[in-house]
């Protein structure tokens, strides 16, 4: 096994620097989400979390006391959503192998490493639905603003606020017998 991956190494000369990387996310920048898709994103979270707790409280209950569990589980997902929010795997996905990354490119290195990226970014995609959606809540009460969020409503009153007048509209009469031939 070990043999093969080297050589897909020392044989790839052209496409090494073919591969993706991964980012380090230092801020969100976000629009105002209507308060209804908020709730809906609020609702996934604590299906998700849920889940979570169905599955690992009574494994952990078996060694730990309740309140331990609880916070051991809390623990665990603030610390996977903060690794999933600043960790940003970007795969080449140019570089995936043969049928979409379906079959390993016995030629290629980089293909492996892209489909490594890509697998982390999978892994790591709930827990950033998670601290996402934790951050438009925290937008929606008011916890959290500033430059870094976009409000299209204030820019749309901006532009009302400079017309004079709104904008007319052309007023259309439906007729009864409009879907006659």
């Amino acid at each position: 096994m070990w043999l093969n991956q080297w050589h897909e190494y020392a044989h790839e000369h052209a496409s090494r620097d073919e591969i993706g990387t991964i980012e380090i996310n230092t801020q969100y920048v976000t629009r105002r989400k209507p308060a209804w898709l908020v709730l809906l994103k609020l609702f996934g979270l604590a299906f998700m979390v849920a889940i979570a707790i169905g599955i690992a409280y009574p494994s952990l209950r078996q060694v730990l006391a309740p309140l331990q569990s609880m916070a051991v589980i809390a623990g665990v997902i603030l610390i996977y959503s903060g690794l999933a929010f600043f960790f940003r795997p970007e795969p080449n996905t140019d570089n995936l192998g043969f049928c979409g990354g379906m079959r390993d490119d016995p030629f290629k290195y980089s293909d492996d490493i892209n489909r490594g990226l890509m697998d982390l970014d999978f892994v790591l995609g709930p827990g950033r639905y998670v601290s996402e959606t934790l951050l438009d809540a925290c937008v929606l009460v008011g916890l959290a603003g500033g430059e870094e969020v976009i409000d299209d409503s204030a820019e749309s009153a901006a532009v009302w606020n400079d017309a004079e007048t709104p904008p007319k509209l052309e007023t259309v009469t439906l007729r009864s017998d409009r879907f006659e031939a």
